[in-house]
């Protein structure tokens, strides 16, 4: 049956090459390889695909979101598997997102996404999880991050995949991944971590740099809740703004405070006043069904 691995990018050829050099020895006779560009702004792209035999697509509207609908329309799989140009496949992923796909209800698969650099501020796996199944509306936060994760492709097509109001490059930032898990478990499809489906992340940012990150974080997910408030009821989201306001908006800035930490007091305010200016967004942009309607292009 095989699997279409989609890997998009944008202004990063060399990146992108290290990425494709790890990406290419784990297809399998049956799966494709398709590379999206996300409306990079030289040929470079282009010429790394040629170089390296990879197929080569092209979105003409920037946007991480955008980018991946854009690979699914391109893919002839059931699965469609996405990961970034910053990220370095282990051996061996495919084969336990394939095996993690073993029940018709399973609509996604995430995978163990480990950072190269030791910073808290990462949203990686410090370390291996336990498998696990989500049912249910569940926090997508526990869930797992778009840096190795799996559809099948009937189910992403369903519901409309990324909205591209979401995630990197859009004005929304990020939670473009998060978004998705969550609509999909809305409506009744499972999901599954699986820690042997496993990319290494290389961290490109400074420090400070990843405390500036904290504020599109927040902003994107507080967007996504507040859409998500809107599609499920203040009842199904709730636990999340508790959480979000919570334990790690509030309670993380209190610790700050406590252990006279500028960058963890820096990186928490930054984070609370992104999610409540996404929350409010979130409430009141104008949505096409669960996605947030599309921006002129």
């Amino acid at each position: 049956m095989g699997c279409s691995v989609i890997v998009c990018t944008r202004n990063r050829p060399d990146m992108l090459r290290q990425a494709l050099g790890a990406v290419m020895p784990t297809l399998r006779a049956d799966d494709e390889l398709i590379v999206v560009d996300s409306a990079s702004e030289s040929d470079a792209t282009r010429g790394v695909c040629d170089e390296l035999g990879a197929r080569y697509v092209r979105a003409e509207v920037k946007g991480l979101s955008i980018a991946r609908n854009v690979g699914v329309t391109a893919s002839t799989r059931d699965i469609v598997v996405f990961t970034d140009d910053d990220c370095l496949p282990a051996g061996g992923w495919l084969d336990a997102i394939d095996a993690a796909f073993d029940a018709p209800d399973v609509g996604f698969v995430i995978g163990q996404v480990r950072a190269d650099v030791d910073d808290p501020y990462l949203p990686f796996d410090a370390t291996p999880r336990p498998r696990r199944v989500f049912d249910g509306i569940v926090d997508p936060i526990d869930i797992g991050h778009g840096a190795c994760m799996a559809y099948r492709r009937e189910a992403y097509v369903a519901y409309g995949g990324a909205d591209d109001r979401l995630g990197a490059g859009s004005r929304l930032l990020s939670a473009e991944d998060h978004d998705l898990f969550l609509r999909m478990l809305v409506h009744g499809w499972k999901g599954k971590y699986e820690p042997d489906a496993l990319v290494l992340h290389r961290d490109w940012r400074s420090h400070r740099e990843v405390v500036r990150y904290c504020w599109g974080v927040g902003l994107g997910t507080g967007a996504m809740v507040g859409k998500m408030t809107r599609v499920a009821g203040l009842r199904s989201t709730a636990p999340l703004l508790r959480r979000r306001f919570g334990s790690d908006g509030v309670g993380e800035l209190s610790r700050g405070v406590r252990r006279r930490s500028k960058s963890m007091v820096a990186a928490s305010t930054l984070k609370l006043t992104g999610t409540l200016t996404g929350l409010v967004l979130g409430l009141v942009l104008r949505r096409d069904g669960e996605r947030f309607r599309a921006r002129r292009r």
